[in-house]
């Protein structure tokens, strides 16, 4: 589990039982990009889900992984990046 506001704040291993209880921190005017960029690096990283209210900047270039992005329910309506698939939560 990669966190990034404006730098990766994380990067931990997390079992799915212990997400409930796992600390998030950053929060607005975020800049995914070095969460990403430090995310292509790594050879075993074939996709990534990326939980975002969609008011984010992100890499431009697509990167060398699948990428889903998840957007609730109201939040990121004009956010469309250029590879990806976008799927909004309800």
């Amino acid at each position: 589990l990669v966190q990034c506001d404006t730098a990766v704040m994380a990067d931990d291993c997390v079992a799915p039982e212990e997400l409930g209880a796992y600390q998030v921190s950053g929060y607005g005017g975020s800049d995914l990009t070095p969460a990403m960029e430090h995310l292509a690096v790594d050879p075993a990283v074939r996709a990534v889900v990326i939980i975002t209210d969609g008011d984010v900047y992100h890499m431009q270039e697509e990167p060398p992984y699948s990428v889903l992005w998840v957007v609730p329910a109201g939040a990121g309506m004009m956010f469309n990046p250029s590879y990806g698939r976008v799927v909004k939560m309800t």
